[in-house]
């Protein structure tokens, strides 16, 4: 019984046009934002020497994203989500037009900031859930946030390649492009009365807000170091190689994870402990390559279990403001960006040294034991959450 109605609620989803099309948009945007990112340290050295500048011009995006998903996720609670996605969009690609040909590391910093400000995703899963019966609401968030992984995945898989045949400036024009293309799925998305809510109400959930961000700090860290740490040495294969290689098995394993856990509870505990494994395999083991690159393999494997799964945990008990708790969330997330990419910026010393790893690696494990923690408390109300059975 349970079987026939998952596959009730997934055909439900394919069928449902604002399903389909937010899918669509997500996935273009992730992959837009994404396409930079494995290459990013790499450009911003173009116009710097100095490795927290380069943090900051990497993580700024993460900045401006904590204060646009929030305060667009509200204000799409006012004045319509459709609105407030179109002028995100707009943002988002002028961001990235400006960024094409930076003419110092000010001004790339200046537009990753304008680019940041393009928050997306709030108003759109705000929609989509609001739109969606309850007893499928999660399927449906799943099935997005299933798209928006597969956009993170093939953006980071394609950035390496492009900026090698296209250069790394062609990056930005991609993505300037998407983000205008994306408007016409957004206009075509159904909408109710825009005026939701006339009065603006913020509200969070704590325990998720701090996992997203400890997973993007781990994100964005990773992709500050990896870059550099390739290129300093005779590599097994290129590093665009690699990035394949890893991530199509990864994704491929967290999608199929994310399927057969479904909805429960454990998922988000075993999610934050691979990366933990992932973090001690990448940056306490950093001399040696295999572990570097397994640590890198299971960093994915747990980065498209949080895409799919932890937007749905985060909205199934809740009964309203959708907008602003996902937010909050996405606010965290776009936090840790910044934060990882400064922290590693920090520590960059030379084209070949990272200092203070460990210490770096210390601060993750307890951010992460933290996070699980945080998540055990959530839930103590349904009860252990190693055990709960949803």
């Amino acid at each position: 019984m349970r079987r026939h109605s998952d596959n009730s609620n997934f055909g439900a989803v394919m069928r449902d046009r604002n399903a389909s099309l937010i899918g669509i948009i997500e996935g273009m945007r992730t992959f837009s934002a994404f396409l930079p990112i494995p290459v990013f340290s790499l450009y911003a050295f173009r116009y710097t020497n100095s490795g927290i500048l380069a943090g900051i011009a990497l993580g700024i995006y993460g900045i401006a994203m904590i204060f646009s998903q929030i305060f667009m996720g509200t204000l799409s609670d006012t004045i319509g989500r459709k609105n407030v996605s179109i002028i995100s969009s707009i943002l988002f690609s002028i961001g990235n037009l400006i960024s094409w040909h930076p003419m110092d590391i000010q001004i790339l910093i200046f537009s990753r900031f304008l680019a940041g400000l393009g928050a997306i995703s709030s108003p759109l899963m705000a929609l989509l859930n609001e739109r969606a019966s309850p007893e499928r609401r999660t399927a449906y968030m799943a099935f997005v946030g299933t798209f928006s992984g597969i956009g993170i995945v093939i953006g980071v898989i394609a950035g390496p390649e492009l900026s090698n045949s296209l250069g790394i400036n062609a990056i930005f024009l991609i993505s300037t492009v998407l983000g205008l293309v994306s408007i016409l799925p957004i206009w075509l998305l159904c909408e109710g009365d825009p005026v939701i809510n006339r009065h603006l109400r913020m509200r969070g959930d704590l325990p998720f807000t701090f996992s997203s961000f400890v997973s993007s700090f781990l994100l964005f860290a990773i992709f500050f170091f990896l870059p550099i740490y390739w290129s300093s040495g005779t590599r097994v294969i290129s590093y665009g190689s690699f990035i394949i290689l890893s991530l199509i098995p990864a994704g491929l394993i967290g999608i199929f994870i994310s399927i057969r856990a479904g909805m429960r509870v454990r998922i988000a505990t075993v999610t934050l402990i691979l990366f933990a494994i992932s973090a001690v395999s990448m940056f306490y083991f950093s001399g040696f390559l295999y572990s570097v690159m397994i640590g890198f393999f299971v960093f994915a494997i747990a980065y498209t279990i949080f895409e799919i799964s932890f937007i749905p945990l985060l909205i199934r008990d809740q009964s309203g403001d959708y907008g602003s708790i996902i937010g909050f969330f996405n606010g965290g997330r776009y936090a840790g960006e910044f934060a990882g990419s400064l922290a590693m910026g920090t520590l960059f010393v030379n084209s070949r040294i990272f200092h203070g790893m460990h210490a770096l690696l210390l601060v993750i494990m307890l951010m992460i034991a933290f996070s699980i923690l945080l998540l055990n408390v959530r839930y103590s109300k349904y009860g252990n959450v190693f055990n709960i059975h949803n």
